[in-house]
Formats: C-alpha cells, sequence, structure tokens
C-alpha cells in the first residue's frame, strides 16, 4: 500500500549516515506518484551521531520535485503555550535519555532531575529558542 504522506522526523540520533540514504529510498517507494514525503529533525551535537545530515536535508530530496527546505525557530519554555509545549517536548527527550546519559556524566538519578530542573529554569531566564530544520518535496507523477 502506497501512502500520500510519508513523514519522519527526529532520526537524527538514529541513523547513520548511509541510512539516511537507505531511508530516503525507501521513503520513496512506499509513497504514491504525486504524493509528499517530510522530513523534521532538530539541530543538535552529539557524540558519534552524524548530525550533519540536518544542515544537508535537501539533498536527499534532489529526486523529488516541489522541494523545501527551511528551519523554523521555536520559543522554549517562554512566551506562549506553544513555548512551553516546546520545553515539555524537551525536557521529555532529556528525561528519555537518562539511562545513556547519567553513566557517562557519572551522575546521581537526583543529580539528573536537578540537571533538568535547572535547564528548564535556563531555557525560560534566557528565552531560549529550538531551531527544526524541515524539508518536503513531492514525488513525481508516474
Amino acid at each position: 500500500m502506497e501512502s500520500k504522506l510519508t513523514s519522519s522526523r527526529l532520526m537524527v540520533f538514529d541513523f547513520s549516515p548511509s541510512d539516511w540514504a537507505t531511508a530516503m529510498k525507501e521513503m520513496i517507494r512506499v509513497t504514491k506518484p504525486g504524493g509528499w514525503i517530510q522530513i523534521t529533525e532538530a539541530i543538535s551535537k552529539s557524540r558519534g551521531v552524524d548530525v550533519r545530515v540536518v544542515r544537508n536535508l535537501g539533498s536527499l530530496f534532489s529526486s523529488l520535485d516541489n522541494v523545501e527546505v527551511d528551519c523554523v525557530s521555536c520559543p522554549t519554555g517562554w512566551q506562549d503555550k506553544w513555548g512551553d509545549m516546546a520545553l515539555q517536548n524537551l525536557l521529555g527527550f532529556v528525561k528519555a535519555t537518562r539511562a545513556g546519559v547519567m553513566p557517562i556524566l557519572n551522575i546521581t538519578d537526583k543529580e539528573f532531575e536537578d540537571m533538568v530542573s535547572k535547564m528548564a529554569q535556563e531555557c525560560k531566564e534566557y528565552k531560549s529558542l529550538g531551531s527544526l530544520p524541515y524539508a518536503f518535496g513531492q514525488k513525481k507523477r508516474a
């Protein structure tokens, strides 16, 4: 079954550089002719993860039509309900990394919780902005 919209988001931590090419081929394969493919990622730095793909999202869409590549900035923890939701999303992600992060930082549960709490306070105090690069394009009609 083919899809009218095939979407991927926040996979930058899961895909190697070669995985991106494979994933894009698969997304194109399962999308109907004339259907749309969308990728949304987060700008981040991480050890052992190729985050450069975020800067090169457009290159993944070279075989598609009507391609748009851009980046949206979002207040994180301030301004309005969207900023509050962005902060909750960020904190949820950070908390989900607890098991992997604690041994690397050599910290306790309490220290981790304090770090997350401080992160939330600093996002509000310093009016943090999150950047979400995205790209979308349309599969060529047969």
